[in-house]
């Protein structure tokens, strides 16, 4: 049986650590806000694709806990949290002691491109898996999950983690995974799928959060919205291009991820970027935006809207984090 340590609890994290306890794994959550709901209740998932899931996984406050229990070392651990540099220092702090050891694997579940490097650069040695979802999900209470449209995991291997051994446990995980009803497709360049979904990412979460509506909501709003979207699109795809991914995001990929907003039932989906400005928490502004606009001005690609939506989501990320500053007083 795998000991699995699933580090961030919400969303992304609760739909898998049920999905592992039903493929036979041994999950432990580290939880913060909804630990008490959590330890006391466990995780329940209505889910329209996956149907009702349920788990009463060991809960821990810290990963210092968590390294106490006899099921350590662990031989996989789960990121699932935002990706924010401004914790970036002290969530490779906190995950020192599962990972000092080099025996357990890193499976990083998060948005965004470049993501995997300040774990590579910290732990050389360490086999990380590198996956890339598609799980529209919502915490409607404390524990209590709400998962709707599609439920899809791509892993693959990131950078030096090529070894036998290193393809044995991204393997195994994947194994797991399906036996508890999941969907985990093995990929050989786990980058072409990290271009793909930030085509739609980086367009459709990006103004949804500066416009405060839900996708189809802001299609239908203005004849202008369709157009602005299928545009911040296309300059993502021409990045893609240069970066050599204009196979899997091109033009035929920004009409599929139009397509899906259009199709969906008014208003359409909340994205995690947009459900971050309601609550008042830390936007993925680097991780889904800053990489895309790095590469496309290193290679002098035209990203005009791009441009302008970076500059403008600091400036409600920096907004909201003097609101938290403030509040905290």
């Amino acid at each position: 049986m795998a000991n699995i340590l699933m580090f961030g609890t919400g969303s992304i994290g609760a739909v898998y650590t049920c999905i592992l306890d039903k493929g036979g794994a041994n999950v432990t959550c580290v939880c913060r806000s909804n630990y008490q709901e959590i330890n006391e209740n466990g995780i329940e998932v209505t889910s329209t694709v996956l149907g009702k899931l349920c788990s009463r996984p060991k809960v821990v406050q810290s990963v210092q806990e968590a390294v106490t229990l006899p099921e350590q070392p662990y031989d996989y651990v789960f990121v699932c949290t935002k990706v924010i540099p401004k914790t970036m220092k002290q969530t490779l702090e906190a995950l020192h002691a599962v990972l000092k050891s080099g025996a357990t694997t890193i499976v990083l579940i998060q948005n965004g491109l470049g993501i995997e490097k300040p774990y590579a650069d910290a732990y050389p040695s360490a086999t990380i898996i590198s996956g890339v979802v598609y799980l529209p999900t919502t915490e409607i209470a404390p524990g209590v999950f709400l998962h709707e449209e599609v439920e899809r995991l791509h892993l693959g291997l990131y950078g030096s983690s090529t070894s036998t051994s290193s393809h044995s446990r991204l393997e195994s995980l994947a194994t797991i995974i399906r036996n508890g009803g999941g969907t985990a497709v093995v990929e050989e360049d786990i980058q072409r799928q990290r271009w793909q979904k930030i085509i739609a990412n980086g367009a459709v979460n990006t103004i949804c959060a500066l416009s405060k509506c839900r996708d189809r909501q802001l299609m239908d709003l203005s004849p202008l919205g369709t157009p602005l979207i299928k545009n911040v699109m296309l300059e993502i795809a021409a990045v893609a291009e240069v970066a050599g991914y204009a196979d899997v995001a091109g033009a035929e990929a920004v009409e599929n991820q139009l397509q899906r907003s259009l199709s969906r039932p008014y208003p359409g989906v909340q994205p995690s970027m947009l459900a971050d400005v309601f609550n008042g928490k830390p936007l993925e502004v680097e991780a889904i935006l800053g990489e895309i606009v790095r590469v496309g001005l290193s290679k002098q690609v035209s990203i005009p809207r791009l441009e302008t939506l970076l500059v403008l989501l600091q400036g409600l990320d920096a907004y909201l984090y003097n609101q938290r500053a403030d509040d905290a007083r």
